[in-house]
């Protein structure tokens, strides 16, 4: 086809195809939801028109009246990625240009001692002790902490294998002898072969009920949403 779509079920099917190029690509299930959740609105709202630099600068300008800068950056980054396959795998005929919205890039906020002190003091847990502590030391995301199970942890040589990262690169990192003694002992009660049985929206609600949310004063910060506990001291 053209840029300019015959009609909204030849895009869908584009849709379609790019979706499957993603899981052919063994992309991680987030990334797949991404797409479909940026996607699939901003194919409603296209409906027949042309496939244009102009339409998707008036999308992304309808969408930031209603959504964060950065939510329309991400917009734009799936339009983008969307655009090129199209190009790529001759479903349209010329590459679209897509001017890219500045996001403002605020500094990362840390831990302090003190706040670190504070958030172990409040785990009554024997969990949530070795998580804060494991999360401190490895400076692991939330879906790798999860995917964490106890034949990747090495007690004696003191490391954990991250099998579960975001560049889908196994790597092996290494863990303090407090966090190793938080870990056996939640071990001695634990029976399920993963180290934290949780969802990513569980381990977000535990750091919530302990006092790490990312709510921009926690020092709880990361790649889209507040994925990892940054462990740099002052």
């Amino acid at each position: 086809m053209s840029n300019q779509p015959e009609n909204v079920h030849v895009i869908s099917l584009a849709l379609q195809d790019f979706m499957l190029a993603c899981e052919a690509k063994l992309l991680s299930p987030h990334t797949i939801d991404f797409y479909k959740w940026m996607l699939i609105p901003f194919i409603g709202w296209l409906g027949n028109r042309d496939l244009s630099t102009k339409e998707i600068r008036a999308y992304l300008i309808h969408r930031s009246q209603h959504v964060s800068p950065g939510t329309v950056h991400a917009h734009a980054r799936a339009i983008r990625a969307f655009t090129r396959f199209l190009h790529r795998e001759g479903w349209i005929e010329a590459l679209v240009h897509i001017d890219m919205p500045r996001v403002e890039q605020k500094p990362v906020k840390v831990l302090t001692t003190s706040q670190i002190k504070r958030i172990i003091a409040e785990c009554n847990k024997r969990r949530d002790r070795a998580l804060i502590l494991i999360m401190l030391d490895t400076g692991a995301r939330r879906g790798e902490i999860i995917s964490i199970y106890w034949a990747d942890i090495d007690f004696q040589a003191g490391t954990i294998l991250i099998r579960k990262s975001k560049s889908k690169q196994s790597r092996v990192v290494p863990i303090g002898v407090k966090a190793r003694r938080t870990l056996l002992a939640w071990k001695r009660v634990s029976s399920d072969p993963r180290v934290f049985p949780l969802t990513a929206s569980g381990l977000r609600m535990a750091l919530w009920r302990i006092g790490v949310v990312d709510d921009g004063d926690s020092g709880f910060s990361g790649d889209g949403g507040g994925d990892q506990i940054v462990y740099y001291f002052f």
